[in-house]
């Protein structure tokens, strides 16, 4: 007894450790660092003026009904943020890192329950690993895609659940869809196609009545949600989530660069490694006796009869891992045929990565039984996630420390209001900055510098550079230091609000 009461004490202490690096990794620094111009900046901007004007249904862009934005589930998560934090990165961010915990919380209770705690506490050391899932779109990014992830990994289980007999999952497995269609729109035929898949295994486990209400389930907050949007606009902005998101998703040909990403993922590689230790242990143990006789073949043992044996072990291997091959695999080959290149599309197959991880971790620990070879494989296993979780965790000491520009223009605008007092929220504001990729056209508003600009000062971007600031008489002007010499001759004697690497100017005159 007192034995089995070590043993679990050790692994409640190693539990609270991985779930300590693991709140380390999503929330440490989370307020920090450089908005992403890529979608983040597009729905914060979403999110705050949906905040400013207390409008929680239609989604806009600098004022104007944003016909491009996902639907709101995810904004709703933003925007419960913003009560909290206020509107500011923290407040941006919240939701996914808790999309993210609540995530690895579900994979470890389902484990737990599936199997036992040890593939639980497998899964906890995995998580941090996952270097694409804490980089961009995913856990710690004001994005869709961690929340997608959640209902992701709740579909799986539950499909998983209704193959071990229990129907009334199918209830699940639908809600998770409708929300997953509320979080990121027509990306949920991931879901679908994994279900439709996986429906030879577990069709005759359904019944009629579990069924209907699993759809009930999955349509009825699209349905309540549709209903009170088209209120407002018709099927317009319906069709443009739906017929639009399909349209703009789906590309002629094929890309490679998921299977690219993929070999660079280091989940990837400790996949490969524990496979490859699957596949040195079978050849090392060899056929035996018993494998001859479970496969029904005579006991001479022949080329043909070995491969035979073979042939059956891979194919019940497979049939045993067919769901989590299923949800590793769906999301890669659908963007892969679509043809549409983004990298954190296939987010959703690294849950997938966990789980299949951990099991092939314990199953392979459970084969070498209790000797050293175990010992000495286990702390190989969680001393090579720990390391690199923390070489990442390390990394982040640097967020916000860099010379971004628009980390820059932050500091600028927060400075600007701090000296201000808040006197010029709600001004309309012009910009002239030079972005590289952006010459030519220095009056346009980048979304991650109207983001930055709306939760600092509270102001109101408008496009038109120099000229629209000249204009517009009870406007400001935010102007890159360095093309200072370029507008002097049209600027000079205006008055300075701020003056750092980037400035601010009203249209106050000296001497006036």
């Amino acid at each position: 007894m007192r034995n089995i009461n070590v043993y679990r004490t050790r692994q409640i202490c190693l539990l609270i450790a991985f779930f300590t690096v693991i709140i380390i990794r999503l929330f440490y620094k989370l307020d920090v660092g450089t908005i992403n111009v890529t979608d983040e900046a597009w729905y914060g901007i979403n999110a705050f003026e949906m905040f400013k004007s207390g409008n929680w249904l239609v989604p806009t862009l600098r004022g104007q009904i944003d016909y491009a934005s996902k639907p709101p589930l995810g904004l709703w998560g933003i925007l419960i943020g913003f009560k909290i934090f206020g509107t500011n990165l923290m407040g941006l961010r919240f939701y996914s890192a808790v999309a993210g915990l609540l995530t690895i919380i579900v994979i470890c209770i389902y484990l737990y329950k599936r199997f036992d705690n040890r593939y639980a506490l497998a899964a906890a050391a995995v998580f941090p690993v996952l270097w694409q899932c804490f980089d961009m779109h995913m856990y710690r990014a004001g994005d869709m895609d961690a929340l997608f992830g959640l209902f992701y990994a709740i579909a799986i289980f539950a499909l998983s659940e209704i193959a071990r007999g229990d129907s009334r999952m199918i209830v699940v497995y639908w809600a998770a869809v409708g929300l997953g269609f509320m979080t990121k729109s027509m990306h949920v035929v991931v879901f679908l196609l994994v279900g439709f898949l996986y429906l030879p295994v577990i069709y005759k486990k359904l019944n009629v009545k579990d069924s209907v209400f699993g759809i009930l389930a999955g349509l009825l907050p699209t349905v309540v949600w549709g209903a009170a949007r088209y209120q407002v606009d018709g099927f317009k902005y319906i069709r443009c989530i739906t017929l639009g998101e399909a349209g703009d998703q789906t590309r002629s040909g094929i890309t490679l660069d998921y299977l690219r990403d993929i070999s660079r993922e280091k989940v990837t590689w400790l996949l490969a490694a524990l496979l490859l230790v699957r596949l040195v242990m079978y050849f090392v143990h060899g056929v035996t006796d018993d494998s001859y006789k479970g496969a029904g073949l005579p006991e001479k043992r022949n080329l043909r009869n070995w491969f035979r044996i073979f042939g059956r072990d891979v194919f019940f291997f497979i049939k045993r891992r067919y769901l989590s091959i299923l949800a590793y695999c769906v999301p890669i080959g659908v963007y892969t045929l679509a043809g549409h290149y983004m990298t954190w599309y296939i987010d959703p197959a690294y849950i997938a990565v966990i789980w299949i991880v951990s099991i092939e971790a314990i199953e392979i620990s459970d084969m070498l039984g209790k000797t050293m070879k175990k010992r000495v494989f286990v702390l190989l296993v969680a001393l090579a996630c720990l390391f690199y979780s923390s070489v990442q965790i390390y990394q982040y000491k640097d967020l916000g420390e860099g010379g971004n520009p628009v980390d820059q223009f932050g500091h600028d605008m927060t400075e600007f209001c701090d000296n201000t007092s808040g006197e010029y929220a709600g001004c309309d504001a012009y910009i002239a900055y030079d972005r590289g990729r952006y010459v030519g056209d220095r009056g346009h508003w980048e979304l991650d510098y109207v983001f930055t600009c709306n939760t600092k000062g509270n102001l109101n971007c408008l496009d038109g550079g120099v000229e629209g600031f000249l204009a517009d008489e009870d406007s400001l002007l935010v102007l890159d230091s360095g093309l200072w010499d370029q507008y002097a001759s049209v600027l000079t004697g205006y008055v300075f609000l701020e003056q750092n690497t980037f400035y601010v100017l009203s249209h106050d005159r000296y001497g006036e």
